[in-house]
């Protein structure tokens, strides 16, 4: 599967408009891009081996949908790094959206249907070229 394909499926999950940025494109459901404008996060996405194995698709994607609806939705400068914090509340997963400079902090509990990851802290890096997911531990 194709993240693009992950990408459109976890945007009709949580009932997001999208569709395949080219370039000078210049809005979709999930991110506004103008054409030569250089956006945090719009560029190619990729995770790590950890990710992968440690992160169910269905919640990457939900954290890659977390961080474009941040850009859509303020007029907060977007942080290169962005921080994730995965725990378990009651059976439903508790996550943490963050960044350091500016401050920006987000919580949400959201009910999946496989099991809460416990404990995971994650950073998605934005290094200009490319965006990056990766467990803590593997930065």
């Amino acid at each position: 599967m194709s993240l693009a394909y992950l990408y459109q499926k976890i945007c009709v999950r949580f009932n997001l408009k999208s569709k395949i940025l080219q370039q000078g494109d210049t809005t979709s459901g999930c991110i506004l891009l103008k054409t030569g404008e250089n956006i945090m996060f719009t560029n190619k996405r990729y995770i790590t081996c950890g990710i992968s194995s440690a992160i169910p698709e269905e919640l990457q994607l939900a954290l890659w949908s977390m961080i474009d609806n941040f850009r859509a939705s303020t007029d907060i400068e977007v942080d290169y790094l962005q921080i994730f914090s995965l725990s378990n509340q009651k059976g439903k997963q508790k996550i943490i959206h963050r960044q350091e400079e500016p401050v920006y902090y987000n919580e949400i509990v959201v009910a999946f249907i496989w099991n809460p990851v416990e404990n995971a802290k994650i950073f998605v890096v934005d290094d200009g070229e490319h965006s990056t997911m990766m467990l803590a531990e593997e930065y």
